[in-house]
C-alpha cells in the first residue's frame, strides 16, 4: 500500500514519522523515474484484517492510499 510519495526525503520522513505515531509501521522506497527521483512511503504487506484496520485509520487521519497487489501473486 503506498501512502504518500514525494520528491522531498523529509517530507517522506515526517508521513513515515506520523504512521508510526499510529501505530502503523512503513518504509520509505527511493525510486528514480522519468529523471525524477520520489521517495515513496510504503506499508505493508498486510492480510485482509490488517488492510481493513489501517486504510480505516489511515481515513480517520485524512490520508488516501494506493492499495497495490504484490507482484506475482
Amino acid at each position: 500500500m503506498q501512502v504518500g510519495s514525494y520528491t522531498s526525503a523529509a517530507q517522506a520522513q515526517r508521513l513515515r514519522e506520523r504512521l508510526a505515531r499510529m501505530g502503523i509501521g512503513a518504509r520509505i522506497e527511493r525510486v528514480t523515474e522519468h529523471g525524477m527521483t520520489l521517495n515513496r512511503v510504503q506499508v505493508g504487506p498486510v492480510d485482509a484484517t490488517g488492510l481493513r484496520w489501517i486504510r480505516r485509520e489511515l481515513a480517520t487521519a485524512g490520508i488516501h492510499p494506493l492499495v497495490m497487489p504484490i507482484r506475482g501473486k
